[in-house]
């Protein structure tokens, strides 16, 4: 009897598992052509209708040359000079930078004791001063741990001006002249020391002062801009060696505008045209979208165009640019995002299918952009039939209608 149960057993076990798999699989099967509607938020966002490119910086520059030796700066690349400014001396050696720099300490120091003179000081005005003193300590203070160093440099100078006039005030308002004097006597030693030593580079003309000397200040000159041509731009890093100064010190930028130079499709410089404004984002150097004006374009017949852009915005970092990597930004466009397989046709009209309560609802779309993956349509929001921001969007259904219930 135990025999006859064995087979049964075996043969019930077997049929419990084949009906398991059998529901397993029409599961799977009814989940892949009944799968539950997925949606996404409508989102606002900002899209910039952009072209990348590579290019170089345009400007009128005289390069300044020295002679070799030791450069000691007098002004910071990016600073406005004018014309016969000092920009630079240049050393024969370090024993005569050395006594530059310490002729140039003795200066500061006659400058902060002759300013602090010229105040009128008494004991009196000692409690006041204590005060200032604490006061311009602390700001240097935040200025250290901000780490952002504009500017130290002169609360510096009026912290030692401070102390000096906290000393006048203690000896009744009297300064000792003759330790004025002796400090006088010691910078012209320094002075006299240095001799013939040293060179002092002046700005021939007014504009702004740059250290970097790159070789491209003959090549990309405003003057050639005629000549050039995408082959020019795409081979320019070949010409830089013949050109280099070796015994260049900096150079000034000058006029009132510079020029970028860079090389697009011809589909992409149909896109623009001559006068048109556009906002250029550099890869590096400001952290700002810089205005420009498309100048020129000039197209090779192979395919590609050479854009020049015209503008006359400078700071201390577009003054020493040259290569560059850039978004040239056409325009920037405002609305709601929405995926491309959100979007469906309803008698002729384009739109969307967004959740309301248990049901969908169809609204109309304006298309403002379109990328790879997604649209920018408008957000108007005025009406329930527009689409608006944080509506749950249908992105992947089937059999939808307008107001179907759903759920």
């Amino acid at each position: 009897m135990n025999r006859n149960r064995k087979p049964l057993f075996l043969f019930i076990t077997v049929f419990i598992t084949g009906a398991l798999f059998i529901l397993y699989v029409g599961h799977q099967v009814y989940l892949i052509f009944n799968s539950p509607i997925k949606t996404e938020n409508a989102m606002y966002i900002t899209v910039d209708d952009a072209i990348s490119a590579d290019g170089f910086f345009i400007r009128s520059e005289q390069v300044l040359e020295g002679k070799p030796g030791i450069i000691e700066y007098t002004v910071g690349s990016g600073e406005k000079v004018a014309k016969n400014s000092a920009v630079a001396d240049v050393f024969e050696d370090q024993e005569a930078a050395a006594l530059s720099r310490k002729a140039k300490e003795l200066d500061e120091k006659i400058d902060d004791i002759e300013y602090a003179k010229s105040q009128s000081i008494d004991k009196m005005d000692a409690a006041k001063i204590d005060g200032l003193i604490t006061s311009q300590i602390e700001e240097l203070s935040e200025t250290a741990e901000t780490g952002v160093l504009t500017g130290a440099y002169g609360k510096t100078r009026d912290l030692n001006a401070l102390i000096i006039r906290r000393t006048i005030a203690e000896q009744g308002g009297v300064f000792n002249e003759d330790a004025l004097d002796k400090l006088k006597a010691e910078r012209e030693d320094q002075k006299n020391k240095i001799g013939g030593r040293i060179k002092n580079i002046r700005s021939p003309v007014s504009g702004y002062f740059s250290k970097t000397v790159d070789g491209f200040e003959s090549l990309l000159d405003p003057k050639n801009m005629d000549k050039l041509s995408t082959d020019t731009i795409l081979n320019l890093e070949k010409s830089v060696s013949a050109e280099k100064l070796q015994d260049a010190v900096g150079k000034i930028v000058y006029g009132f505008s510079w020029y970028f130079a860079a090389v697009i499709g011809e589909n992409e410089a149909d896109t623009l045209t001559v006068g048109r404004t556009v906002r250029l984002r550099f890869s590096q150097g400001p952290g700002y979208d810089v205005p420009a004006i498309v100048d020129r374009i000039k197209k090779d017949g192979d395919g590609k165009a050479l854009v020049i852009f015209q503008s006359n915005y400078m700071d201390d970092e577009i003054v020493s640019m040259r290569y560059q990597q850039v978004d040239i930004i056409k325009k920037s466009v405002e609305g709601i995002r929405v995926s491309k397989g959100a979007i469906r046709l309803k008698d002729g009209k384009e739109g969307v299918f967004v959740i309301s309560g248990n049901r969908v609802i169809f609204k109309e779309i304006k298309r403002l952009f379109v990328t790879d993956s997604f649209y920018v349509v408008s957000a108007k929001g005025k009406n329930d039939s527009d689409i608006s921001i944080y509506d749950e969007i249908v992105v992947n259904a089937k059999d939808l209608e307008d107001k179907k219930v759903i759920g």
